[in-house]
């Protein structure tokens, strides 16, 4: 992934993965992150999705110039579900944002914590639903790129925070949603169908 996209081994990677439009959010990442990345300069944000509202891209574009982050941040387009690049990515990342302003579920959440790495969301939609601030999750509030720079720093800063973030998701990822019990849930749903018709 790294000499893909020509990232230095040595830098440190914010990973966000999610389609580029105003629903989720990477103005508010990327100004986050030039406040984080001020006093950080082993760290690169790299983005990963495709552009879906072409306007809103652009923006992002220049608010990343507007920061002068043009050797900063790496935006990636397009990559599918299934590329192989897409788990190296999450490998090779330090943490992950997710900076959503709404957000119906957020599979990228458990695809992250899959990978063992710690997660940083705003507080909204289904996150909220199946995430426990501190515990599997940073949770910031939305609209804030301030209270997100700050999440970012106390991550960043604790060891011992990381850790317990990713070995408590660990469990939740393996225990409530791995493949076995998404079977047991889907069986069980249909035996109560049929046990109503």
């Amino acid at each position: 992934f790294r000499a893909a996209f020509n990232i230095g081994e040595s830098e440190k990677i914010v990973l966000c993965v999610s389609r580029i439009d105003y629903q989720k959010n990477q103005l508010d990442l990327v100004d986050a992150f030039a406040r984080f990345a001020a006093s950080r300069p082993e760290y690169r944000l790299v983005l990963i999705g495709a552009v879906t509202v072409e306007a809103y891209g652009e923006k992002v574009r220049q608010k990343i110039a507007a920061f002068h982050l043009q050797n900063r941040v790496t935006v990636i387009e397009g990559l599918r579900p299934d590329d192989s690049l897409l788990p190296s990515a999450y490998k090779a990342a330090d943490f992950f944002v997710l900076p959503s302003l709404h957000e119906p579920f957020g599979i990228v959440v458990l695809e992250a914590w899959a990978a063992g790495i710690p997660v940083i969301a705003n507080r909204v939609g289904g996150v909220a639903g199946f995430a426990v601030d501190r515990e599997t999750v940073l949770f910031a509030e939305p609209g804030d790129p301030e209270d997100l720079k700050l999440k970012m720093g106390a991550l960043v800063e604790s060891a011992e925070l990381r850790g317990e973030l990713v070995n408590r998701a660990g469990l939740v990822v393996r225990e409530k949603f791995g493949w076995e019990r998404i079977a047991d849930d889907l069986v069980g749903i249909y035996q109560c169908i049929v046990r109503k018709t």
